[in-house]
């Protein structure tokens, strides 16, 4: 399909036209390109809604400026081929759009296509384009037709190259497709490619133009998007990774050494103490061993407080199932009873006011019936979620208590480690007081003034204490945020399904009354007349 689409539009030609004077768009221009919607028919509706026209064909008007499609923001189809368009301007509004055909026009440059974002399918064949350029919005493209035109250099090609989803390309009649190198070079840069300038592309050409390629910033690109992809790769593992972190409320965990050891915050002074970095080392171990007992507990029963969750919605879910059925079956049952003394009453007029009023007197008992059964399921499942919250404030509970118990520990683990660097910086001021001329210069520096030093250190230290605090109060406040959220989620849920279910027992109720009173009346009514 795309190749025959592509072919129109490379072997149309420019029809011969008496119109001599370029022709603005106007109204009747506009009527006559109309291609959709039309009636079965296949003529225009009247009258014709311009906002939704879906396709128009503007072809051989010796049109110069694109105007007047203000009104089109449903098109997704716009022919403006053979005319005498230099500009692509005013299109803009067209967000629809996936297919555009500019073809034989006197079009130099590519542009005004940037809020064109679902445009699949381009002919700009037969222009005066000399650059690949102004498509970057355009990135759903898989058709594009730049056959004929003015572009001399291959590495114009090259920027195709991010459009993954580009399977037919036509640049013949191009001064670059004399090049000798011109197909491999093509094929090697966009070997996602299905047909090239009408031909379909052969696979085992495709694998030679990359094995024999020497393009050196072909090679640079490739080891770039591989680089890219791997990182995207691992972005997205890291992502996922933090979505179950953060759905059993330990996504704090996740980055903390880095966070307390940042560069940013991190005193340059610390690399003078000669054991700064075993420091560190074991710190960083500490805190690992710490992390993963508190995720193992806490991921094993954040599955059990899931399973809790699941299990309960599944029981409410059945027992509201169970309870509409029930009531089907109530309303069916009455249903069938309506009919038959309804037409027992046309058939026997006698005794119809009695059998009418018996009726009516079984549908009040149905409808009590009915909101007597829903109230009962309120207050059932009213008294289930209390259970089930009492049962989740527990898990929770667990939680909170773990993930505090974790923070305090790493809060000793903490004061043990600024306690270890306050007694090395000291040490090294001693050294430094006692031999001040023996001094490493670049110890110096930091030694020379005891105070900053210090300072620095208990900066340092309360940066660590700050941020375990914050990562605590953050935890607590998801645990709970989870738990009240789900039970008001719950509560409310529950309100508003049962004064739906409620409204519509009453309207079945009302309704079935209304019809049934409608028949007494009218049987009143008859004897009345006989009278």
């Amino acid at each position: 399909m795309a190749t025959v689409v592509a072919q129109a539009g490379g072997t149309r030609r420019k029809k011969k036209t008496e119109v001599v004077e370029p022709q603005v768009i106007d109204e009747d221009l506009l009527r006559q390109g109309v291609l959709e919607p039309l009636l079965l028919t296949r003529e225009l509706t009247e009258p014709i809604d311009f906002p939704f026209v879906t396709s128009l064909a503007l072809s051989f008007h010796n049109i110069l400026h694109i105007d007047n499609l203000q009104t089109f923001t449903r098109l997704k189809l716009l022919r403006l081929d053979n005319n005498i368009i230099e500009e692509i301007k005013n299109l803009d509004h067209l967000v629809n759009l996936t297919w555009l055909d500019l073809s034989f026009n006197n079009i130099a440059k590519i542009q005004g296509l940037d809020n064109l974002c679902n445009l699949t399918d381009l002919s700009l064949y037969s222009n005066r384009i000399t650059k690949v350029e102004g498509l970057s919005s355009c990135r759903k493209l898989n058709v594009l037709s730049l056959g004929r035109n003015h572009i001399t250099e291959l590495k114009q090609v090259d920027s195709l190259r991010s459009f993954s989803g580009l399977r037919c390309l036509c640049l013949e009649g191009n001064p670059i497709c004399k090049e000798e190198h011109y197909q491999s070079h093509v094929l090697a840069f966009l070997s996602h490619l299905k047909y090239l300038d009408y031909m379909l592309v052969d696979k085992k050409k495709i694998a030679a133009a990359l094995e024999t390629s020497q393009d050196d910033e072909l090679r640079e690109l490739r080891e770039k998007e591989a680089a890219q992809l791997a990182a995207k790769e691992a972005d997205t593992e890291k992502q996922k990774i933090l979505a179950e972190l953060r759905e059993s409320f330990v996504d704090g965990t996740e980055g903390l050494f880095e966070d307390m050891f940042d560069k940013s915050v991190e005193p340059e002074a610390m690399q003078i103490l000669r054991d700064y970095l075993e420091l560190k080392t074991n710190f960083k171990e500490k805190l690992q061993e710490l992390v993963k007992i508190l995720r193992d507990s806490l991921i094993e029963k954040n599955e059990l407080r899931l399973q809790k969750v699941r299990k309960f919605e599944a029981a409410v879910k059945k027992a509201e199932e169970d309870s509409e059925q029930d009531a089907k079956q109530l309303l069916k049952g009455f249903q069938t009873l309506k009919k038959k003394v309804l037409r027992e009453v046309n058939d026997e007029p006698i005794s119809a006011e009695e059998s009418v009023n018996h009726l009516l007197d079984d549908l009040d008992d149905l409808h009590q019936h009915l909101m007597t059964n829903e109230t009962m399921l309120q207050e059932t499942l009213e008294e289930a979620l209390d259970e089930f919250e009492v049962v989740i404030r527990e898990y929770c509970k667990y939680l909170s208590e773990k993930g505090s118990d974790f923070f305090r520990q790493l809060e000793e683990l903490e004061k043990k480690f600024a306690t270890s660097i306050t007694e090395g910086v000291s040490s090294e001021l001693e050294l430094y007081q006692a031999n001040p001329d023996d001094a490493d210069p670049r110890k110096a520096r930091f030694l020379s003034s005891r105070e900053e030093l210090m300072a620095s250190v208990t900066a340092f230290n309360e940066h660590h204490i700050q941020l375990i605090q914050f990562r605590d109060e953050d935890m607590q406040k998801q645990i709970t945020a989870w738990m009240e959220g789900l039970f008001e989620q719950h509560r409310q849920r529950q309100y508003s399904r049962n004064r739906v279910r409620l409204q519509e027992v009453q309207q079945v109720v009302e309704e079935y009354k209304e019809e049934i009173t409608d028949v007494l009346r009218q049987f009143e009514s008859d004897e009345e007349d006989d009278d």
